[in-house]
């Protein structure tokens, strides 16, 4: 071979050599290009991104916009594989949307060795659910005040412990672990939830505090609270539950809209009602006025801060003074009661009892008059001596005044 013929075969060699590099170089530029933050493990290098085309078919494609806004399609072929946390699927499972990672192959960068659908995991505590096992919105609480949307399927498994669980498990104010497949920052469906219930004392139930919103009244029946930071839950009442109003025991027909109640969660299934009871409010305060008859009254009393209350009497009330039992005639304008029952808001009541305290004997001297009722006979008036009085009886008299003249009973002292 001679010299120039030699040379003419470097010449071609290098050039070669050169474009092969140059070719080879922009394959790698590419797979790398396409992802500034892509990696390779020594066999492919590895995409992340969000799927926004996709042709499922063998060769097919796919085409995925990448966190810089780029978007780069790849050639997936009959070798690719599919997965989808731990688990392999098919093809058909992948959905525009989707967050992937892609695994090129390392001899042809463009052709796809594996996608792997990227999981996404919700944490925070329920606020809300809605619908039943199989077909349910979990609200939850997301990061900075935010909210999330689970959505819970026939597909979804739940954990509570380490032990498999159930759509029971989940309770408003339980603290969950969503993982499954987002499709924005704030909406999931759950193929897995990881339940950490509020805490319970051994052999104690979930003490739940709330008005009540809902109500069916059967066996199974269904009781749904709004508690107090406005969310609203549904649980199940079966015919274990037991109901009480004060310290009495009553039936559950006696649930009605809007009453607050106290419900005890059974400790093994949070969802079951163990018991319900009503709670009973309590006004104190001074009668200013009276209308109506006993067993149909209503009063009319001083509230807090200058407001005015009104308690509604009925032939159930009963009545109490200086623990004694008492009747509708011990209710007088000016005494102070203590009246407890069933409230719709927080200045009216349904007494199912009053406690009386007659007012106090003027400290001065004088009388100070309990009760005044006219007839047409005339004047009737119950007087009360004063603590301390100089008169000499010190006593409490009835003293009734009539048109047939005046009559002094000495009733003794009170």
């Amino acid at each position: 071979m001679t010299k120039k013929t030699l040379n003419v075969a470097r010449v071609a060699t290098s050039t070669a050599l050169g474009l092969a590099l140059a070719v080879g170089g922009t394959s790698v530029a590419f797979a790398h290009g396409a992802k500034d933050h892509a990696s390779s493990n020594g066999n492919g290098h590895a995409i992340e991104g969000t799927i926004s085309g996709l042709t499922v078919s063998t060769p097919g494609s796919l085409t995925l916009t990448l966190r810089d806004g780029t978007s780069v399609t790849y050639t997936t072929t009959a070798a690719t594989t599919y997965s989808e946390g731990h688990s392999t699927v098919a093809s058909s499972v992948l959905s525009l949307g989707e967050n992937v990672d892609v695994m090129l192959n390392a001899t042809t960068p463009t052709n796809v060795d594996s996608v792997r659908i990227d999981l996404a995991k919700f944490e925070g505590k329920i606020t809300a659910i809605t619908g039943v096992a199989g077909a349910a919105t979990i609200t939850m609480s997301g990061p900075n005040n935010t909210t999330r949307t689970v959505t819970v399927d026939a597909a979804t498994t739940f954990e509570m412990k380490g032990q498999t669980a159930t759509f029971a498990s989940l309770v408003v104010g339980a603290e969950i672990g969503a993982t499954g497949l987002s499709s924005s920052n704030n909406t999931l469906t759950a193929l897995s939830i990881r339940v950490s219930a509020p805490e319970v004392k051994a052999n104690h139930a979930l003490r739940v505090e709330g008005t009540i919103s809902g109500l069916t009244v059967s066996t199974p029946g269904s009781l749904t609270l709004t508690l107090r930071d406005g969310t609203s839950v549904t649980y199940t009442t079966t015919a274990a539950t037991t109901y009480s109003e004060g310290h009495s025991t009553v039936a559950s027909s006696v649930l009605s809209l809007g009453e607050n109640v106290d419900v005890m969660l059974n400790a093994t299934t949070p969802t079951n009602v163990d018991s319900v009871r009503i709670d009973l409010a309590k006004f104190e305060g001074k009668i200013t006025a009276i209308t109506g008859v006993a067993g149909a009254a209503t009063i009319t009393m001083s509230g807090p801060n200058n407001t005015t209350r009104t308690v509604t009497v009925d032939a159930a009330t009963t009545f109490e003074m200086k623990g004694q039992t008492a009747t509708f005639a011990s209710l007088v304008v000016g005494a102070e009661i203590g009246a407890t029952g069933l409230s719709s808001s927080n200045n009216t009541l349904t007494a199912l009892s009053i406690r009386v305290s007659a007012p106090e004997g003027s400290k001065s001297f004088g009388w100070k008059h309990q009760h005044d009722s006219s007839n047409a006979q005339g004047l009737s008036v119950r007087m009360s001596a004063p603590e301390g009085s100089m008169n000499a009886g010190s006593m409490r008299h009835n003293d009734s005044f009539s048109g047939q003249g005046f009559s002094n009973h000495d009733a003794g002292r009170h």
